[in-house]
């Protein structure tokens, strides 16, 4: 795999599989947007991904896809933005995230594709010596019901294929939710966790 610049202002084409060349991408505007269509047409499997830093797309499935100008978006789903801020590493609580953030908030993480969307940008950004990564969500654990709540105190449920093992922990303090990621995507010990808020990580993912 290598990073390269995927030539579309703004982004860039992260852990591109330079195994399956081929794939282009053409650009028109249309309400203050520009539209990248994808040619799909090289690959068969629909098991096939391909990350362009904004997270991972199937290319069987997705035709088209818009986004917004100028919006610093990683990801776009379900018509919201998520941009994962980086500050200095590892020196951010879950209170540095929610400033990190600015004028949007903390993200939810909604369902299993969302957070493989998620898994996919931030394993793009994990810089030597480091083998991992880890941001905080806007989510919240509480320990006594076993209930995991977004950010605005609404309860979400997720499958635990998308916690880590061992996670969520029954501690009184653990009540915030991050997101860990290894740079080897085939090894098992990564993925939500619980921990105290005061814990320092790489930064948040924020959500508008």
């Amino acid at each position: 795999m290598e990073s390269t610049t995927s030539g579309i202002t703004g982004y860039t084409t992260a852990s591109l599989m330079t195994t399956k060349p081929n794939v282009t991408l053409t650009s028109g505007t249309e309400n203050g947007s520009t539209t990248y269509k994808q040619n799909a047409t090289t690959y068969g499997a629909s098991s096939t991904n391909v990350s362009y830093g904004i997270g991972t797309v199937e290319l069987t499935t997705l035709a088209e896809t818009t986004y917004p100008a100028a919006n610093n978006c990683d990801i776009i789903y379900n018509s919201k933005c998520f941009e994962i801020k980086i500050g200095v590493i590892p020196t951010v609580s879950f209170y540095d995230a929610e400033s990190l953030c600015g004028d949007r908030k903390l993200a939810n993480i909604y369902d299993v594709t969302h957070y493989n969307l998620v898994n996919n940008v931030l394993r793009s950004k994990i810089i030597d010596p480091w083998d991992w990564i880890a941001v905080w969500t806007g989510m919240t654990y509480n320990y006594k019901n076993g209930q995991l709540l977004q950010a605005s105190g609404q309860p979400i449920e997720l499958p635990l294929i998308v916690w880590q093992p061992n996670n969520p922990r029954a501690q009184p303090s653990w009540t915030g939710v991050a997101v860990h990621v290894l740079k080897y995507e085939e090894k098992r010990e990564q993925g939500l966790i619980n921990r105290s808020p005061a814990t320092l990580y790489a930064g948040g993912i924020c959500e508008e």
